[in-house]
């Protein structure tokens, strides 16, 4: 990881190193999505800085017609610039080939990790055979840890696409024997792809490796996910359940919600005895994996949870910290997300009674409770008449968000939302919407465009536009109905609708409002500035560094919410133990935004534990919530923006609950090279006359000045005039200088006829200061008037 972060680190540095007014204009290129062909003598500039910022800029247009011109660039005698152009081959369509093409021939290790990112983002089976042989290489010199744990990597990110030969039981027992390896990087990688690949059935002596690979490993990332690893494998419940027994103990807490989450798919029923652990995150994961246990009495075991926190406040706790207990709770009823618990039958009320819960689930819905706990209930209910009536009425979008998506659940999702469209109620309209934003479908386009350009509702056309411009966005396509819309969206007195509309502009590949995008080399500058950022929460504080280079936009935008308050007060919405914890959504149910959205800035940083992102719904789709990974997450890599890492206060975010809520967020800038100049030379004025006014100028002896004098023959910056000596001037010869005194005689009328100072005109420390380490006898008791 070290390593990484210094390679990352070079590389941001050769892209700073570009002129500021190239990189606003590349920016501004890249933000429109502008042609491959206008980047063209950029790529060709003679500093490697540009050219590097070029790559960059051409992965970002994520077009197939940038193919060429990253060719070029991949091919570069500089480094850096090949390392960005390989990367730039990840996000463009067709850059699998080429980057197969030039591992065979690359000669520097950081760049070859770029290009077996590429393959695992945008290789096909035939692609396999190359990750295999680079996994089954001894580390040497020429083959370095990074990329044969990238190849590893690039195995499961081939399988989370869909390429299903990477779960073959070659591949499988292939990824198994990396647990040898003495690199952690290389077993990271492995694990990885195991934990995401899941194996079921790969044979049983490749499942009793795995199984003994994950008891053994050291490090406790590594550990997690080989543990993941197991959960569906067939034939070795004994050696499953001797497993998790051991690892549900360990120190680390990531180890533990691991085992949990593994447990529940192999059915193992100690996670019951994982409720009791001491780690809120990990009771959390614990609550969700025991719904998961279909043999064991989920009710009885999650019935106290509920009954403890079920009826708590958020403002009834101290600060803004949510209760733990109340946490729970939440968790708790959206793991009884069973029809035979809910039946409305006397045995089945009389049982949820005994269990500590409540007689019906219609009364975890009323206004009662809390949002959490109203949020839980919507989520589970199957009364469609309760659902709609939530969604119309209930006071918390965040109820009524999860209301819609129950009620959209199923085979009919799409056709539903259509219905709710047509509804009277503006609430069900935007609700409607917003979940057809996130699910774009051709059917709704005509009631959308309907709701958009008729709809008195600011909410409605809001959400409409929204929809529009995912739907167009998605589809690649355009639509004359919508094009006519976006001048009056633009135009609109409603700033979210403004925004929506130049969201739409953009998807239609028409021009906007000119937001997302920074005009010129000055407001560059101004964003480089911004160096980090503290968040305050009723936990403590966590400090993260913001990365400017790397997303220019990105930090502006986060940084421009944060000082106008906009995140002050806002939960974490989204809380997952040893992933990510959310936050950023003003409405609270991970739908909302600012009503504005930027560009993607897609750039190499890596989610290791710490890196924040910008969470986005489909392409170019970020506005205001962010997130933070809790523990490595590869797969991430390539897909959102990096923005920053949590430096201090990490354990702080670990302990966030869903509604923990962010009181402030600070942002820390340096200032400009220019403020720089500027306060120096006011410091500078500042000291030279505060000296001038406080430092009594001694008297110097003649020997003094006659030393400096000499001093000054040499300095080019004396251009005063001589003077003509004192008559009654007379040197103290020492006995036997004589001829000493003569030379010193002829010096000066020589010095007098080339214009130097004289002996008596005493030089100021600007004009020749002396040199360092040379003696100058100033002693007073000689030669004085």
């Amino acid at each position: 990881m070290l390593i990484s972060l210094l390679i990352s680190a070079v590389t941001t540095a050769a892209l700073a190193g570009a002129p500021l007014d190239t990189q606003a204009q590349l920016i501004q290129l890249e933000s429109a999505r502008a042609a491959p062909a206008s980047l063209e003598a950029f790529s060709k500039a003679e500093d490697p800085a540009i050219r590097a910022r070029t790559a960059r800029a051409l992965g970002r247009l994520r077009t197939a017609g940038a193919l060429g011109r990253i060719q070029r660039l991949v091919t570069d005698p500089d480094t850096d610039v090949r390392r960005a152009a390989a990367f730039a081959l990840s996000q463009t369509p067709g850059g699998s080939s080429l980057a197969r093409q030039r591992l065979s021939v690359e000669t520097d290790a950081a760049v070859r990790v770029e290009l077996y990112l590429t393959l695992g983002l945008q290789g096909s089976s035939g692609d396999l055979a190359v990750l295999i042989d680079a996994i089954s290489q001894p580390v040497h010199k020429e083959h370095t840890a990074e990329e044969v744990a990238m190849a590893a990597t690039a195995i499961g990110r081939m399988f989370m696409r869909g390429v299903w030969q990477a779960s073959g039981s070659n591949v499988v027992r292939r990824l198994v024997e990396q647990h040898r390896r003495p690199s952690i990087k290389i077993r990271r990688g492995a694990a990885f792809s195991l934990a995401r690949i899941n194996p079921a059935t790969p044979g049983t002596g490749i499942a009793q490796a795995l199984i003994r690979a994950a008891a053994a490993e050291p490090d406790a990332v590594t550990q997690a996910w080989f543990i993941r690893a197991t959960g569906k494998l067939k034939g070795v419940q004994t050696e499953q359940a001797e497993l998790y027994a051991q690892t549900a103990k360990d120190p680390d807490p990531g180890v533990r919600i691991a085992t949990v989450r593994a447990g529940a798919q192999a059915s193992w029923t100690g996670v019951s005895v994982v409720l009791e652990d001491l780690d809120p995150e990990v009771r959390l994961a614990a609550i969700s994996a025991v719904g998961e246990v279909r043999s064991l009495d989920t009710a009885k075991l999650l019935g106290p949870f509920v009954h403890a926190g079920a009826g708590l406040h958020p403002s009834e706790m101290d600060g803004h910290a949510i209760s733990p207990k109340l946490a729970e709770a939440a968790a708790a009823i959206r793991a009884l997300d069973r029809a035979d618990i809910w039946a409305e039958t006397e045995t089945a009320r009389y049982s949820r009674v005994q269990a500590g819960l409540a007689p019906s689930l219609s009364q975890y819905l009323t206004q009662d409770h809390s949002t959490h706990i109203r949020m839980a209930a919507a989520s589970i209910t199957l009364d469609m008449r309760q659902l709609r009536r939530i969604v119309a009425e209930d006071e918390s979008p965040a109820v009524r968000f999860a209301a819609t998506e129950r009620l959209l659940g199923g085979g009919m999702a799409t056709t539903r939302a259509i219905q709710l469209l047509a509804s009277r109620d503006d609430k069900v309209k935007a609700a409607g919407a917003n979940w057809l934003a996130d699910k774009p479908s051709d059917l709704a386009e005509i009631p959308l465009l309907r709701l958009a350009g008729q709809s008195p509702s600011p909410e409605v056309v809001r959400s409409a536009v929204i929809a529009l411009a995912r739907l167009y966005q998605a589809r690649r396509r355009s639509s004359p109905g919508a094009r006519a819309l976006v001048p009056g969206l633009l135009a609109h007195t409603d700033p979210g609708i403004q925004s929506a509309g130049g969201a739409l502009a953009q998807a239609l590949g028409m021009p906007g409002n000119g937001s997302g995008t920074i005009a010129d080399p000055e407001a560059l500058e101004a964003v480089h500035t911004i160096r980090g950022a503290t968040i305050q929460t009723a936990f403590g504080t966590a400090v993260i560094q913001l990365m400017p280079e790397e997303a220019p936009l990105t930090v502006q935008n986060f940084a421009r919410l944060a000082e106008a308050g906009f995140y002050d007060g806002l939960t974490f919405h989204r809380v997952v133990p040893d992933f990510v914890v959310q936050g950023g959504d003003p409405r609270g149910d991970g739908s909302g935004g600012p009503g504005h959205t930027i560009p993607d800035e897609i750039n190499p940083m890596r989610h290791g534990r710490g890196a924040v992102g910008m969470a986005i719904s489909d392409r170019n789709t970020a506005g205001s919530q962010w997130y933070a990974a809790l523990s490595p997450q590869p797969h991430l890599d390539g897909q959102y923006t990096v923005f920053g890492q949590v430096t201090q206060g990490l354990h702080v975010l670990r302990s966030m609950l869903p509604g923990d809520r962010i009181e402030q967020i600070r942002i820390e800038r340096v200032p400009t090279i220019s403020q720089r100049q500027i306060k120096e030379h006011t410091l500078a004025k500042a000291s030279k006359e505060e000296l001038a006014a406080t430092v009594k100028p001694r008297k110097k002896s003649k020997r003094a000045k006659r030393m400096l004098a000499k001093h000054l023959r040499s300095s080019p910056r004396v251009e005063e005039p001589a003077s003509e000596p004192d008559a009654d001037e007379a040197l103290i010869v020492p006995d036997g200088a004589e001829q000493q005194n003569a030379d010193d005689a002829n010096e000066e009328a020589a010095n007098k006829d080339a214009g130097e100072v004289p002996d008596d005109v005493a030089p100021t420390d600007e004009e020749a200061p002396l040199n360092e380490g040379e003696k100058v006898d100033f002693d007073a008791s000689e030669d004085e008037d």
